[in-house]
């Protein structure tokens, strides 16, 4: 199962759950504070980068209006 877990982080992109809010604070869908994450492309100066997914196996800062697959949509 971790095997296929790892291609399918490589392979696809997914949306993480969370937000930017208001200056450099990301939480969680849930309200709970995220710990610093290594941003493949910090895009950080657009307005527009507000969401967290998995880019290319890493996470990465993305417009929310980006067409990317949850994770529970990923069929196995």
């Amino acid at each position: 199962m971790l095997d296929r877990t790892k291609i399918l982080m490589q392979n696809n992109n997914f949306w993480l759950g969370a937000k930017k809010e208001i200056g450099d604070v990301w939480r969680w869908l849930s309200g709970v504070t995220m710990s610093p994450l290594p941003l493949e492309n910090d895009n950080d100066r657009e307005y527009s980068i507000k969401c967290v997914l998995v880019y290319q196996g890493a996470p990465d800062d993305a417009t929310c209006a980006a067409e990317v697959m949850h994770v529970c949509e990923i069929t196995f």
